[in-house]
């Protein structure tokens, strides 16, 4: 597995996600041409990045919802 530094900027910094975006690219491709060197098509390997980047935001974004509610119920709790 590749070394992903952290990142070289600190505060909101536009600059953030483009450094990301390098530094988890060579990830990235590891493990795409890992899987197709296991039998996996270029189609196959897309769709299931894909698939995981999209439920890894959909948990994020389900996460962030429970994360409100739960503190939403804590402040009405506390005015009742």
């Amino acid at each position: 597995m590749l070394n992903i530094p952290g990142p070289a900027f600190v505060g909101p910094d536009a600059d953030r996600g483009m450094d990301l975006q390098f530094h988890l690219e060579l990830a990235f491709l590891d493990t795409a041409y890992r899987a197709e060197a296991a039998g996996w098509s270029e189609d196959e390997v897309s769709i299931a990045l894909l698939a995981l980047a999209r439920n890894r935001s959909r948990n994020l974004a389900a996460d962030g919802e429970a994360d409100r509610r739960s503190a939403k119920a804590d402040v009405e709790r506390v005015a009742i």
